[in-house]
């Protein structure tokens, strides 16, 4: 059995890396952006929004409070305070766009220049640890991980080229 894991795990890095080399790299001009003014941290207004999407970013017990799947809605856990800043797109996965991914990407950037941190990332790495994550969603491969990208300081040793 761990022989069949390991050769699974083997196919499923091959695979990714793979898909990671061959993506092109296409500039997000299609969907627009808007910021809303009156955004502040602990209120209830969208960060922003992008193709009729509101761009909801906070603490996890202020997105879970808001949290609705059934919307098109994006939820960004702010965790840039932890220990390892980070910032986590919940359901990710459903997002296949890369246009869509380099936009949310941009935003967060934004959002870390307007109430900076400890939390650095860069957009390429961020990116291609969102593919990464959605590729191994794709298979199957632990899915309760692999379903929300996790942009974690510590990952873009990992991502960056």
């Amino acid at each position: 059995m761990k022989k069949l894991d390991k050769k699974k795990k083997s196919i499923l890095i091959l695979s990714t890396c793979l898909v990671l080399l061959f993506t092109p790299k296409i500039k997000a001009n299609e969907e627009q952006i808007s910021y809303y003014e009156e955004y502040t941290i602990e209120g209830i207004i969208p960060y922003a929004t992008i193709g009729g999407s509101n761009i909801y970013i906070g603490n996890e017990k202020f997105i879970d409070s808001i949290r609705n799947d059934d919307t098109e809605d994006i939820y960004v856990v702010d965790g840039r305070d932890n220990k390892n800043p980070n910032m986590r797109i919940c359901n990710s996965y459903e997002i296949r766009s890369i246009n869509r991914m380099n936009k949310i990407l941009e935003i967060l950037l934004n959002y870390e220049r307007e109430y900076p941190t400890d939390w650095d990332r860069t957009k390429d790495a961020m990116l291609r640890e969102w593919i990464t994550h959605n590729v191994l969603y794709d298979f199957s491969f632990q899915t309760n991980r692999t379903k929300e990208v996790d942009l974690d300081n510590n990952d873009e040793k990992v991502y960056s080229r």
